[in-house]
């Protein structure tokens, strides 16, 4: 079990490396890495590609993969809380992809399809994944804006895990999630700016280094526009 266990986490990882977002962007002629936010995500393909469509597209085949990971570890037997390590593995490979030199999205439709995907399994509190979409749409709908609403509820699930589960397998992999999201959001971007506290908070919280979200969401690089127009 532990070695099929292993090759599943690897397997993930690598599954979640695949660049879905970056090879429609390339289609399109623009690199994402280097371009708006520099996340190679569907949020920042849709802006940068101008394609609503294309931006859906691309989250709904990142939660796939998630969906898939899992379903595959419960078909194999994995107990619960493996089944998110599984999942974590693919927002792992999302975020630090193989094929893009550790570069990477955000992770949050993989979040999403992973939180969902554990219905599978009978022992999962249906209330988990109702709460975080009700409660974060809300959120959203309140504040006008996605990031703080990410953080809060993916901070909130390992409350929900202990609150309606009393699985200390399955907070724990909450947690570990947790500090995926956090160590993605506090890593440097494209062209970050000077690291200070001011920086660093808006990181974690607003996800970007400074308080504009239009001027950092729209900001392309020069050599992106070499690229485009040699």
């Amino acid at each position: 079990m532990v070695i099929r266990f292993i090759f599943l986490v690897f397997g993930a990882y690598v599954l979640g490396s695949i660049p879905v977002s970056y090879l429609i962007g390339r289609h399109r002629k623009v690199d994402l890495a280097r371009s708006g936010t520099g996340q190679v995500g569907a949020g920042n393909l849709a802006r940068m590609a101008h394609s609503k469509k294309l931006g859906v597209t691309a989250g709904l085949i990142d939660a796939a993969k998630g969906v898939f990971a899992v379903w595959l570890g419960y078909s194999l037997g994995l107990d619960l809380s493996l089944q998110i390590w599984v999942g974590l593995a693919v927002i792992a490979g999302h975020n630090w992809s193989i094929f893009l030199n550790f570069k990477g999205g955000r992770g949050v439709a993989i979040v999403i399809g992973l939180i969902w995907a554990l219905l599978f399994n009978p022992e999962y509190s249906i209330w988990i994944p109702i709460l975080y979409v009700v409660i974060g749409l809300s959120l959203v709908a309140l504040i006008h804006s996605t990031p703080l609403p990410v953080l809060v509820m993916t901070a909130l699930l390992p409350v929900f895990s202990a609150v309606f589960m009393h699985d200390y397998g399955v907070t724990g992999a909450f947690i570990a999630l947790l500090a995926v999201v956090v160590l993605k959001r506090l890593l440097p971007s494209r062209r970050a700016l000077t690291v200070n506290r001011h920086v660093m908070i808006n990181r974690l919280l607003y996800d970007r280094d400074i308080k504009d979200s239009k001027v950092w969401m729209y900001r392309e690089s020069t050599e992106e526009k070499k690229e485009i127009n040699p």
